[in-house]
């Protein structure tokens, strides 16, 4: 196999950076990262900082795309929880 390929096969089977996050987070806490992500009251920089509080690397872009509707790899969409 070429190394190419064998690079290129890592890449595509390795864990996705949203399932990295969601282990890191736990259930819980990456439920309410869904919800902050699908409540446009809640900022991208303070989404930001709170996960590096919480350690966890993402870039503003990839939070971007994903409040938008593009998850990283094993991230579920952001949960839009309507007005009552």
């Amino acid at each position: 196999m070429s190394k190419f390929k064998e690079i290129l096969d890592r890449q595509h089977n390795a864990v996705g950076l949203g399932a990295q996050i969601k282990k890191q987070l736990g259930e819980e806490s990456y439920r309410d990262l869904l919800v902050a992500l699908g409540d446009r009251d809640i900022t991208i920089p303070a989404i930001l900082t709170v996960l590096r509080q919480l350690e966890v690397r993402v870039s503003r872009a990839a939070v971007m795309r994903w409040r938008n509707g593009e998850p990283p790899k094993g991230a579920d969409l952001p949960i839009i929880e309507e007005a009552q």
